[in-house]
């Protein structure tokens, strides 16, 4: 099986994703050349893997992207979402924004609820659709991050530090109403 694992790397106002090809498929010089606008900004390599950094939409042409039963899929799904988002903020690209709601809504119907990465997801999901409610005003994109944020604060322990920030953030969308 394939298996990639990547992270979002900032470079100005692009985004690179760090991604390690290993064995059994590491691409040619000559598959990587034939991608439309790839540029490798980063290669390193030894005798079973391959880094290379690249623009984060080289991974929609990888040959077979990582599996979902692969334990660090949700992880690695979640950093591409982000990736996407975090562009759609140095851009304000709408398909970028589109493909980061696409990923982290994908995800969220893969992973159980009990999954350890699911509250990461929700908090990453529910910033994407307060972008969207910014940028298009309709309620309905409020209504869905509410819910969104809803959950991810109901899965928060009690005791966890990061329940008051999500409390509060979930205050400010109410307040958007």
């Amino acid at each position: 099986m394939n298996s990639c694992i990547f992270e979002t790397l900032p470079d100005r106002n692009k985004k690179y994703l760090k991604l390690c090809i290993a064995q059994p498929y590491i691409p040619t010089m000559e598959e990587m050349l034939e991608i439309e606008a790839f540029t490798i900004v980063d290669l390193e390599f030894d005798e079973t893997t391959l880094e290379i950094r690249v623009p984060i939409d080289l991974y929609h042409h990888l040959p077979e992207p990582i599996s979902v039963d692969h334990p660090n899929w949700a992880h690695q799904m979640r950093q591409l979402g982000v990736a996407y988002l975090e562009r759609y903020k140095d851009t304000s690209n709408l398909t970028d924004l589109t493909q980061a709601i696409k990923i982290f809504e994908d995800g969220l119907a893969s992973i159980p609820p009990a999954h350890p990465e699911r509250i990461a997801f929700l908090v990453s999901h529910s910033s994407a659709l307060y972008s969207k409610y910014v940028e298009t005003a309709r309620m309905t994109d409020l209504a869905q991050c509410i819910l969104v944020r809803e959950e991810a604060l109901q899965l928060t322990a009690s005791d966890d530090p990061s329940r008051i920030a999500r409390l509060e953030s979930l205050i400010r969308v109410y307040e958007d109403r």
